[in-house]
């Protein structure tokens, strides 16, 4: 059993605005020889932004969950060195795979998929202006696999062009965006888009 003890040791802060310190308890707890410390306020409740042992207490944090696998289709080596950079700075634990033509894209799938829907990657960022196969036939053919039709696609490409919108959603792109010019701005992009589909949306069970 885990025993654990605690107790309060009160210090006033310095005066400031009307002139008043505040009085603040240090809580001690004591489990077997280790001693912890948390701030609190003489309510004892814990002021949201305190640090203990170099984190912050009351701020949300994401969940542990195991690391996900995202395809980047891009023949660009800075797009790629750009998103790779992306997603290592967010919190999110994940794989990046890079394959710089559609047929290397195809390919790679096919080989995940003799292994089931778990080995396929959570999700494939496409390029449309590809060397060979372009991103709208890799497109069109992952949507008649009937082992990867379900596969999330989100084209990233440099195209505007309405044409290319269109086509793209009518061979049912998960999401079309157009790649910023600014190397920052692709960063930020990337950073929501991995918030955005891996921390809010929902997809329907295998």
């Amino acid at each position: 059993m885990l025993h654990t003890q605690q107790y309060a040791q009160p210090f006033e802060t310095p005066p400031y605005g009307n002139g008043r310190g505040i009085r603040v308890y240090f809580i001690h707890i004591l489990v077997g020889k280790t001693e912890t410390g948390v701030a609190a306020n003489e309510s004892g409740s814990r002021p949201p932004d305190v640090e203990e042992r170099g984190r912050t207490v009351g701020r949300p944090r994401r969940a542990m969950i195991p690391s996900r696998e995202v395809l980047l289709v891009e023949d660009n080596p800075g797009d790629v060195r750009l998103v790779r950079e992306a997603f290592e700075a967010t919190d999110g634990d994940h794989e990046l795979h890079a394959v710089p033509t559609g047929e290397d894209a195809l390919r790679f799938l096919e080989r995940r998929a003799e292994n089931g829907d778990e080995a396929l990657p959570d999700l494939v960022l496409l390029d449309l202006n590809l060397p060979g196969t372009d991103g709208g036939a890799v497109l069109e053919r992952i949507r008649e696999s009937p082992e990867l039709r379900r596969l999330p696609v989100i084209v990233l490409t440099s195209s505007e062009a309405s044409g290319d919108v269109e086509a793209c959603y009518r061979r049912a792109a998960n999401a079309y965006l157009t790649k910023p010019i600014a190397p920052d701005d692709l960063v930020s992009m990337i950073r929501s888009v991995e918030t955005f589909w891996f921390d809010h949306v929902r997809l329907p069970p295998q």
